[in-house]
């Protein structure tokens, strides 16, 4: 086990977030959320593929970006994946640029 496995578990947990597709269900049917993500997203696009939920409420531009996110922390190579420190920097830069515009649009 390695940091970059963590990463990738990671990358997982934030795919069960934007779909609220459950792996353990997934794979009892011989199905991989990775792969099933990844095949979906190419076929129907990022906005068919994640919750409802997120998509009333969160700015695409930032669902673009966290998908993106997640992808590289799943990279079938783990040398492809990034750092556990590089995942979280990016997630606070997600945040702040959240909370920035919020500001700006009230």
């Amino acid at each position: 086990v390695t940091e970059k496995c963590d990463v990738y578990s990671f990358g997982v947990l934030m795919l069960e977030l934007l779909t609220a597709w459950d792996p353990v269900e997934m794979a009892r049917k011989g199905k991989d959320l990775v792969d099933e993500f990844v095949s979906a997203v190419q076929r129907k696009g990022v906005k068919e593929i994640i919750d409802r939920v997120l998509t009333e409420d969160d700015d695409m531009e930032e669902i673009q970006l966290f998908v993106r996110l997640a992808l590289t922390c799943v990279a079938k190579k783990g040398e492809e994946r990034p750092t556990m420190i590089s995942v979280v920097e990016e997630l606070w830069m997600l945040q702040n640029r959240g909370n920035i515009e919020c500001e700006i649009k009230a």
